[in-house]
């Protein structure tokens, strides 16, 4: 099935650069476009970064006969924004803590069963029993779970292939991961000394 490369404006400006934030200077240059994978995100030097669909869907949106949307690309591993929150737990189980955010929406967490005191974890966010949040951090998966083709674990020159360069790296605390981020994209990556330590997605709705 031939796959097309769905570019999309930004959704919302940059955020602010703080002292903590820089931009990608000093970063090695992105490889070869990677071949396409139908729901990834994919950086390629002609077009930048985008949203993988079928050729079908994006005849559709092309004629207007669909919206325009990057949301088959919203997911990480088999948790996809806009799933129900029983569809999600038929997943992965019941919650090891939930967090109430307000009325309307809380974020729980699910730990992935693995060897080792370090275990990878998702954090979800639900509005109305809707995911509108995804995170998973953690050390590397024993069976791994992909975000765009990559993995915990995945040294950055393999980030950088998949997604290009990010906009800003904001450093939170002095030993904290460095947070990756594409302003056009609701999607941010967590970078520790040069490898992947997380992924997050968001729908707009649940900035």
């Amino acid at each position: 099935m031939r796959r097309i490369l769905i570019l999309l404006a930004a959704l919302a400006a940059a955020p602010s650069a703080v002292a903590a934030c820089r931009g990608p200077q000093g970063l090695p240059l992105p490889g070869p476009s990677l071949p396409l994978a139908e729901g990834e995100f994919r950086y390629s030097s002609e077009q930048g970064l985008g949203c993988v669909v079928s050729n079908q869907q994006g005849v559709a949106m092309a004629k207007h006969e669909s919206a325009i949307s990057f949301l088959p690309c919203l997911r990480v591993g088999p948790v996809v924004i806009g799933a129900s929150r029983a569809a999600v737990e038929a997943l992965l189980g019941e919650p090891a803590g939930v967090i109430d955010l307000d009325v309307f929406s809380e974020s729980r967490v699910y730990e992935v069963a693995q060897r080792g005191t370090l275990r990878p974890h998702y954090v979800v966010t639900y509005r109305d029993e809707q995911v509108v949040a995804v995170q998973l951090v953690g050390p590397p998966m024993q069976i791994p779970v992909r975000f765009s083709g990559l993995t915990l674990g995945d040294d950055q020159q393999k980030l950088i292939d998949t997604l290009g360069w990010p906009e800003q790296r904001c450093q939170g605390k002095v030993d904290g991961p460095q947070l990756w981020t594409w302003p056009s994209f609701p999607i941010a990556v967590d970078v520790i000394d040069g490898y992947v330590a997380g992924f997050k997605v968001t729908w707009p709705a649940g900035k």
